[in-house]
């Protein structure tokens, strides 16, 4: 969430010296948005010590005061929830649905209480950003909001390839990563499907040169990650390195074999283009919105089959005319997105909102 804000407010900031823009920001957050031109300004709403319930709540009565204090022509919340009680015009960016789609990924508290803002957001917003196109058939399918009140912008990165300096050795003997790897990328959510990542990782009879690392936070439920490995008894061959930071995650993302991305649920990809942009090549899941943003830069597989993740890793990893195939689809393909289009996008979406104009 917080790479898709600054993304956008650097879009922004490139595009437009007219308007004035407020950031409501946290004590976690507000130091990290200097350096913004003198049209940007800082507002600090919010502590961050507080429990998602808390948050929430804060967000409806905190942020409302503020709201109506400095007088906003137009509200544009990036992550799924808004103020309800505000008679500002409201833009609303909605990233996915997972909540609905996956229910069981969430603690029954957790999904009741972020379903119930989430669809009071959706319904009550004047327009409503989607991140994908799929994104947005899964609101006007599950909430039957109008397409026209729907706008899609897709999420960017940096165009530029990363800087992969000479700390790697040090980083990879850190991780204990010994070989050439395929990388996959994990979260304390389990619809990443890393469970069926491992067992088809262990039948590619690759695993006596190539290893599997895994990078970010592990789910706990519904099955423990480690042990999955155990029981496939590849020791070393799996590699799960915990949180990284954003350097150390960009250097092993950027030393790959191939990106191995079997999610089951996306409502966008950030990942496939961090890794078009590395010039590493793609398997992924052909589920969601991950085609959408793949195109013709990635081999597909069904993530809800093991066999056909191990066929296509297998292909992947053999054949080095494919690979380089896609890493030149791919570096094309990451060209097609920006922050500054994605700026434009949004801007229009504002405006649009703030004058009333009809979208058609």
């Amino acid at each position: 969430m917080d790479s898709h804000v600054r993304g956008l407010l650097k879009g922004l900031a490139a595009i437009d010296s007219d308007n004035q823009y407020l950031l409501f920001t946290t004590h976690a957050n507000h130091d990290s948005f200097e350096g913004l031109p003198d049209n940007f300004e800082r507002v600090l709403f919010r502590a961050t010590n507080q429990s998602r319930v808390s948050r929430l709540f804060s967000e409806q009565i905190r942020l409302a005061w503020h709201i109506k204090r400095h007088r906003l022509d137009v509200l544009h919340s990036p992550g799924f929830t808004m103020p309800l009680l505000t008679t500002v015009p409201r833009v609303l960016t909605v990233h996915d649905l997972k909540v609905y789609a996956l229910p069981r990924i969430y603690s029954a508290s957790r999904r009741t209480l972020v379903k119930y803002f989430v669809e009071k957001a959706i319904r009550c917003a004047d327009a409503i950003i989607s991140v994908s196109n799929f994104t947005r058939q899964d609101i006007v399918n599950r909430f039957g909001i109008p397409e026209h009140r729907i706008s899609v912008v897709h999420n960017a990165i940096e165009s530029h390839p990363p800087v992969v300096g000479g700390c790697w050795p040090e980083l990879a003997r850190r991780l204990g990563i010994l070989t050439e790897y395929i990388v996959a990328f994990s979260s304390r959510e389990a619809h990443k499907n890393i469970p069926s990542l491992l067992k088809a990782f262990a039948q590619t009879g690759m695993a006596n040169h190539v290893q599997l690392v895994v990078v970010g936070h592990l789910p706990k439920d519904p099955i423990p990650l480690r042990g999955v490995a155990d029981s496939l008894e590849m020791g070393p061959r799996i590699v799960f390195t915990g949180y990284l930071s954003e350097s150390e995650r960009t250097l092993v993302l950027a030393h790959a074999k191939a990106l191995a991305f079997p999610s089951l649920y996306e409502g966008f990809g950030i990942v496939l283009l961090e890794a078009m942009n590395a010039g590493v090549p793609i398997a992924c899941a052909d589920v969601t919105a991950l085609p959408e943003v793949a195109g013709l830069a990635a081999l597909f597989f069904n993530p809800l089959s093991v066999d056909d993740i191990v066929s296509a890793l297998q292909r992947l990893l053999a054949d080095g005319s494919l690979r380089q195939r896609l890493v030149l689809a791919g570096r094309k393909r990451a060209r097609d997105f920006s922050w500054e289009l994605s700026a434009c996008q949004t801007l229009k979406v504002y405006e649009r909102v703030c004058h009333a104009i009809d979208p058609d």
